[in-house]
């Protein structure tokens, strides 16, 4: 816990928002914060934690940050699923998992006096993990009896890697272990290209949301939500 008792790790996970591999693109935040207030970010490698870094939303001060050790958010006997079985599945599995170094990195956000509401929530909490962002959700969800909000994929401009078309599709390493989680499923699975999702339990693209940032303009996010899709709804990529 912090020692001001800003925010408490098991509440923040209980309702975060999810993204598997972002670095530090904003635009989640900026979509979703009208709703949400605690995000889980992964793939942030302990070298990119700096204090410029961590400044990256504009309107908004660092109120608090800290390293959080491995068994701080992870329950001590949990070991991680091995996925090697499904198919186009790279196993990541980082040295994070036996590591002594600090396993995540929490920043708690409070907008600056000058900036309304019109602007976003008064604060946010934003967790950064270090670790493939199949084995970290096991290890933040799974071992602590925990199911996240959403999840929100954000697609890269460079897709060579091992794993980053596979969250899309459900029969993968991220969908399998999300599907298998006894302790609940995402209320929704967002992505930013229509179409692209293949996540059978979240066939129904319900909403888009718009955020603008920076330079890069406009992004777009689609929410797919569980329901009854019928086969001319699928062929037309809703």
């Amino acid at each position: 816990m912090l020692k001001n008792k800003i925010v408490s790790l098991t509440d923040l996970l209980t309702d975060s928002i999810y993204v598997p591999s972002t670095g530090f693109d904003g635009s989640v935040v900026k979509a979703y914060a009208d709703e949400y207030r605690n995000f889980v970010y992964c793939d942030i490698g302990p070298d990119d934690i700096t204090v410029p870094a961590l400044q990256h939303f504009r309107g908004y001060d660092v109120l608090t940050h800290r390293l959080i050790n491995r068994d701080e958010l992870v329950s001590p006997n949990w070991q991680p699923d091995i996925l090697d079985h499904l198919p186009g599945y790279c196993s990541p599995y980082s040295n994070w998992l036996d590591s002594a170094e600090p396993f995540a990195y929490l920043a708690v956000y409070q907008r600056q006096p000058d900036y309304s509401d019109m602007h976003g929530p008064v604060r946010f909490n934003l967790l950064f993990v270090y670790g493939d962002g199949v084995v970290t959700y096991q290890a933040l969800y799974q071992s602590n009896r925990l199911a996240p909000k959403a999840i929100v994929l954000i697609l890269p401009e460079v897709t060579f890697g091992p794993n980053w078309l596979h969250f899309l599709d459900e029969g993968k390493a991220l969908g399998y272990a999300v599907m298998q989680n006894p302790y609940g499923k995402p209320d929704f699975v967002s992505c930013t290209e229509r179409g692209m999702l293949r996540w059978k339990s979240y066939p129904k693209m319900e909403r888009e949301r718009y955020c603008r940032y920076a330079r890069q303009g406009i992004r777009t996010f689609y929410e797919y939500r569980p329901g009854i899709v019928l086969p001319e709804e699928i062929e037309k990529g809703a």
